[in-house]
């Protein structure tokens, strides 16, 4: 499937786990892999996985996507 549709759609939001939208969130207001890892108590390798994930749900290629994705769906 292909989920690069409108980044911008409600329905993409969707595809998200909750702990994809958590990193996401974190990932926005710039902290790091290890300091969001800290935080949520778990790897930063898990949270690169999560990133990944989001990354590939979503279509979104670069950190300025994310970030524009996370301020479009209010999840900063």
């Amino acid at each position: 499937d292909d989920y690069s549709t409108d980044l911008s759609s409600p329905l993409t939001a969707d595809l998200l786990t909750q702990r994809e939208k958590e990193i996401l969130s974190l990932t926005a207001n710039g902290l790091t892999s290890k300091e969001i890892a800290e935080r949520l108590d778990i790897s930063a390798r898990t949270v690169e996985a999560h990133r990944g994930n989001v990354r590939e749900k979503l279509g979104i290629t670069t950190m300025s996507e994310l970030v524009k994705y996370a301020m479009d769906h209010n999840l900063l």
